[in-house]
């Protein structure tokens, strides 16, 4: 078979493998990206007024995470306890 019937044949595949390579290569430009972004004293400025600006009391974090872990066991309990 030759290289133009096989893509032909799989174009699915051929979208997949373009797909699943641009996540990889997206993911490896975030990570290198993120941390330069975060060097610029314009990104250190709004960083610091997010997170002042963002505080919660102790109480409704925990609150706020006990309910979300709560979530999440539910989530992946569910499927293993379902009835057929």
């Amino acid at each position: 078979m030759s290289t133009w019937q096989a893509v032909r044949n799989n174009p699915a595949a051929i979208c997949w493998s373009l797909v699943i390579s641009t996540c990889v290569i997206m993911e490896g430009y975030d990570t290198a990206l993120l941390g330069n972004f975060w060097a610029y004293p314009s990104s250190q400025k709004n960083l610091v007024t997010l997170s002042a600006s963002q505080r919660r009391p102790k109480a409704a974090t925990r609150f706020l995470r006990s309910g979300r872990l709560v979530l999440v066991r539910l989530q992946v309990s569910a499927p293993f306890l379902a009835l057929s």
